[in-house]
Order: structure tokens, then sequence, then C-alpha cells
């Protein structure tokens, strides 16, 4: 199966470089309903992970003090459906983050990027075979401000 990962792989190889933070963020994305579980999915977002160090945009401040009291079952799920390793957890309170990553042009509002990108990007979501569409448009928008050849 083509995943988002392999075609990463495949683009950074390409490109002469390994990005593993984009790498390790985007499996923990992929995840992240089965890592949180359903409930704290809804109302919470992987948005950054640099050198071990994960945030996590919650829509408000309540939410964010529960998904810190979780943090240790949160670092142990990530290991065990991803592999990685997380040494720290931070949280962002960002309710406009969820009204942006609803719409997939919102990407393209904020950069230009070319005809070529776009289909690129909308092959790896297709090829990924994923479902959520909240999830969809979160990878859309990273991939979006990944470097053109």
């Amino acid at each position: 199966m083509y995943t988002i990962e392999s075609a990463l792989n495949e683009y950074s190889n390409s490109k002469g470089y390994y990005n593993r933070n984009l790498a390790c963020y985007l499996k923990i994305s992929q995840k992240w309903t089965s890592i949180i579980g359903e409930s704290l999915s809804s109302i919470s977002l992987p948005s950054f992970f640099i050198n071990g160090v994960l945030t996590i945009n919650v829509i408000d401040s309540i939410w964010a003090y529960e998904i810190s009291m979780k943090k240790i079952n949160i670092f142990d799920n990530i290991k065990k459906e991803t592999n990685i390793v997380v040494s720290e957890l931070r949280t962002r309170v960002d309710e406009d983050y969820f009204n942006k990553i609803k719409d997939n042009n919102s990407s393209i509002e904020n950069h230009n990027i070319s005809d070529k990108h776009i289909k690129w990007i909308n092959s790896i979501i297709e090829k990924s075979n994923i479902e959520d569409k909240k999830l969809e448009s979160l990878f859309f928008n990273v991939l979006s401000y990944v470097e053109e050849d």
C-alpha cells in the first residue's frame, strides 16, 4: 500500500534529504484518533513535531488541561502506534485553527502554489486512503508547504 510516509520518503530521496520531523508528524497525525481516542481527537490536532516535542492545538483551555493530564498515556500510545518517542508535549489553544483546516483552499489563499504541486498533494492524499476529512485537510495544508522541485 502506498502511504504518506512512503510518498514523503520517495520525495525526500529525490531531493537528497530526509525530513524526519515531518515524517514523524505525519505518522502521528494519521494515527491520531487511535492515539488519543475518539472524543479528544474531535477537539484536538497535532500541529507540530520537532525533535521529540509534540505540539497539539486544542479548541479551549479546559481541553488543553485534560490532554496535559493524560500526556503519559499519550506518549505510550504514540510509541505503541507509531514507534515514535515523544519527550515533551505542548498544547496551544486556537479555535481558529479548527476553522482554517476545514477548507482545503485555505493553503492556496495563504501562499501561491502551482497546479502541479496541488496535483502532487492530491495524488499523495488519494494514494494514502485518508477517510477523515479533517485529517485530509490538515495533510493538504502541511504538504502545501513542502518545497517543489
